[in-house]
């Protein structure tokens, strides 16, 4: 008894309301909330109700698990018949390989989701970057050394670089 009762007085991390989902103290980051937006609506609807083939969302023509299938078993044969694979597989000895086809088939996808990864990555290493230079600069306009416009423009850079690494 004692246990549920504790249980009950802690507060949770995420909640589920009549609105949504709703972390607790903390601020989901904007590509979460972005990600998993979609989904909010799905937990609010099995609170209520359990969930039915036409509460999912239906995937586009393009995600139909049979056009995919298709397009890929396509794609495999093609690389498991094809010369050089023959010719790359009898000087390796290595058997058809899983991960060329997916590149082949999802690679455009996957280099674009990297490459926005990257400049992510980029934006928030430069935001450091700049915040050590805003630091140096007030320490030199602290001693009368420098101008404020150069500390504006640090500033400006860094809550741009920040703002733009947040939200991909």
């Amino acid at each position: 008894r004692e246990f549920q009762q504790r249980d009950l007085e802690e507060p949770r991390d995420i909640s589920i309301v009549d609105s949504g989902m709703r972390r607790g103290q903390e601020q989901m980051p904007y590509l979460a909330q972005l990600t998993f937006s979609w989904i909010s609506p799905l937990l609010t609807t099995a609170c209520h109700r359990s969930l039915n083939q036409s509460d999912i969302f239906s995937l586009p023509s393009y995600a139909d698990p049979l056009v995919v299938s298709d397009e890929f078993w396509q794609l495999w044969t093609s690389f498991s018949t094809s010369k050089g694979n023959k010719e790359h597989m009898a000087a390796t000895k290595l058997e058809n390989s899983l991960s060329v086809v997916i590149w082949r088939m999802w690679g455009p996808t996957l280099a674009q989701l990297l490459g926005l990864r990257l400049v992510c990555d980029i934006l928030t290493l430069s935001s450091a970057i700049i915040l050590q230079l805003l630091l140096q600069h007030v320490a030199e306009t602290v001693q009368g050394d420098a101008h404020r416009s150069v500390g504006y423009i640090y500033t400006a850079a860094m809550l741009l670089f920040l703002t733009a690494g947040s939200c991909m």
